[in-house]
C-alpha cells in the first residue's frame, strides 16, 4: 500500500500499478510482482527507520541518565585529574625533571 502511494497514483491517468490499464481488472505476473517487490522493499525500510528511531531514543535516554549520575565531560575530566593527582601525592609525588 505505502509503495503504490509514493508510485505515483496521485497523476492523471496513472492507477499507481505499473503494467495496468484503465479498464483492466487483473495485473501481469511481472508487474503484480514488481509491486510486491516494491511494497516488501517500503515496509522494510519504514520498519528499519522505526527500530532506528525506537534505539536513538533509548541511547539519548541513556546519555540523559548517566549525565545526571556522572556530569558532563568536564565534571568526569576534573574528578579524574583530581584523583591522579592525589595518587601522585600519596605515593611521594611526581618525580621531577
Amino acid at each position: 500500500a505505502v509503495a503504490r502511494g509514493i508510485g505515483g497514483s496521485g497523476r492523471s491517468g496513472q492507477s499507481g500499478r505499473s503494467g495496468q490499464s484503465e479498464g483492466s481488472g487483473k495485473l501481469s505476473t511481472s508487474s503484480s510482482q514488481n509491486t510486491l517487490y516494491a511494497e516488501l522493499s517500503a515496509n522494510a525500510a519504514l520498519t528499519l527507520a522505526t527500530v532506528a528511531g525506537y534505539l536513538l531514543d533509548r541511547q539519548v535516554l541513556s546519555l540523559a541518565a548517566a549525565f545526571e549520575q556522572e556530569g558532563g565531560f568536564t565534571e568526569r575530566l576534573h574528578r579524574v585529574r583530581t584523583r591522579q593527582r592525589q595518587r601522585e601525592r600519596g605515593a611521594g609525588g611526581p618525580v621531577p625533571d
